[in-house]
């Protein structure tokens, strides 16, 4: 079986950030998993993977205090590093930020319950201390609308104090799809029924009018043209055209 060749994580510059912070180092673990570099007989290589994954800041931090012939620690283990890491460039209120990010996420209906969950969980996950079972559970419900709680606990019985978080996860999906469906079936009723109960409109008439053009198709004839009497040299009208006789014979 050839190896798989997976590209290195996104490096690390230094960034105040718990969650790019975070992303790095799960990245960083995932690629030492693929390239099969893990247990403490490898410490060395992964030591050095994990500087070629440092840049900016980090790096230079890495090589002073790692890498330098002047360092203060001369042995290093890989999880050392990482806690070094950590407390070099992670400071305490951006540390705090994770908890209050944790208290602001809202239920947002667009995206559902299940995008609530995660966004919770994410935030949570991020924080110096992580929320106890019991009370992430009640931060979710408390994040969730009242009625689709209600109905959670009227028909499932379920609750914060007793519910597992994967079976609370599941009974909220459902409820939520349930009332979803009721929605849309109403919405589809009232529709149908405003459709039926509005008046019909006849279909518009025009205010233009039309008028019928008769055409007459007139006979060609040609006038008649006068007689015409010459005197002389001239002509009048209604005299004949012949000259006149000469009664003298002699």
């Amino acid at each position: 079986m050839k190896s798989i060749k997976v590209s290195p994580p996104d490096s690390y510059g230094g960034e105040d950030d718990i969650e790019v912070f975070d992303n790095w180092i799960a990245g960083l673990l995932r690629w030492l998993r693929i390239q099969n570099v893990c247990r403490q007989r490898k410490d060395s290589l992964r030591i050095d993977l994990c500087g070629s994954t440092l840049k900016g800041l980090a790096a230079d931090w890495f090589a002073e205090e790692v890498e330098s012939f002047h360092r203060s620690i001369d042995e290093w283990q890989f999880e050392d590093i990482i806690c070094a890491l950590y407390k070099h460039f992670i400071h305490r209120v951006t540390a705090q930020s994770a908890a209050d990010k944790y208290k602001k996420t809202k239920f947002i209906k667009a995206e559902g319950a299940l995008a609530f969950y995660n966004n919770l969980k994410c935030h949570a996950n991020h924080m110096v201390q992580r929320p106890d079972d019991y009370s992430f559970r009640r931060d979710f419900l408390l994040g969730l609308p009242q009625d689709l709680v209600e109905n959670l606990m009227k028909s499932r019985r379920v609750s914060a104090e007793h519910t597992p978080i994967e079976i609370l996860l599941e009974e909220v999906k459902a409820m939520e799809s349930n009332l979803l469906a009721i929605e849309n079936h109403r919405q589809s009723r009232h529709e149908a029924s405003h459709s039926k109960s509005a008046p019909m409109v006849p279909p518009r008439q025009t205010s233009q009018t039309y008028r019928a053009v008769r055409f007459v198709r007139r006979e060609n004839s040609r006038p008649e043209r006068p007689s015409v009497t010459r005197t002389g040299n001239s002509t009048r009208p209604g005299s004949s055209s012949q000259p006149p006789r000469n009664n003298d014979r002699g």
